[in-house]
Order: C-alpha cells, then structure tokens, then sequence
C-alpha cells in the first residue's frame, strides 16, 4: 500500500497566530463595546465579563510566546516567563514596526481589565509586555505607583 499524498505535518501549529488572533479579538471587543453586551464595571466598560477578558489575555499570551518561537507553551509558562522572555523579546521588537500597533493594542487592551479590575492575568500581562519591549515600558514609566 503507498502512502497517502494527504500528509499532515506534524510541526504544524497549534494555536492561531498572534498577530492574527489579536486583531480579531481586538474586532470582536469593538463591537461588542458598542452593543448592550458591554460591561460596566464602576465607570470602566469593558468589552467581556472580567473573567472571561482574563482567559482571553491568557490565551492571547500564549499564542505570542508560541508565535515568538516557543514550543507549545504550557499554561505554567505564564507565571513564569522568564524562559520565553528571549524569544518573545525579539518577536516584539519585529512587531513594534507593524503599522496596526498590534503591540501597544495588545498593552492597552490589558490595561482596560487592569483598570476595572485588579488581578494576576492582567498585571502578569501588562508586566511580561513591559519586560519584553522596551517601547511599552516607556509608556508606563511615572504611571505606575508601585
């Protein structure tokens, strides 16, 4: 028996890629914030129930470290990026020249949750951006009181 021509690669990604995904969640927030389907959290709208905007921020993030170049990054590499932060250092610096702003977008969006509502996934978001790229560390510098 041959082999079949309908190979399947193996090394085949996973997940969508970062950029791509990105712009379509940051699509799918717009119009949602411009519906009933937003939410008000004190005077913040958001475009998602804050838990279901952090599993999004999660998932966003470990499409980039997988688009950086690391190999099927595992749920536990969010809380400790410092073995991506290479990798994902560098894919941010080719992404600061895309005319979308795709990386600044990303920040942005992260501190819209932050800003309604503290916790891990945003902040761990926001600080692993900051880390990474140097441009959006420079947007934060004197706006953070810690």
């Amino acid at each position: 028996m041959g082999k079949s021509s309908d190979k399947t690669t193996l090394d085949a990604s996973p997940l969508p890629d970062f950029v791509q995904m990105l712009i379509q969640v940051l699509d799918k927030a717009s119009i949602r914030m411009r519906t009933q389907q937003k939410v008000m959290i004190g005077s913040t709208a958001l475009p998602f129930q804050p838990k279901i905007f952090e599993e999004i921020l999660n998932f966003l993030r470990i499409c980039l470290m997988q688009s950086a170049g690391v190999h099927l990054p595992e749920r536990d590499e969010l809380n400790y990026p410092q073995s991506s932060a290479p990798k994902v250092s560098k894919y941010l610096e080719t992404l600061s020249h895309d005319p979308r702003n795709v990386v600044v977008r990303f920040a942005e969006f992260a501190e819209n949750l932050l800003t309604a509502s503290s916790g891990l996934a945003q902040t761990q978001c926001l600080l692993h951006l900051m880390g990474c790229a140097p441009h959006i560390s420079k947007m934060y510098s004197g706006r953070l009181n810690w």
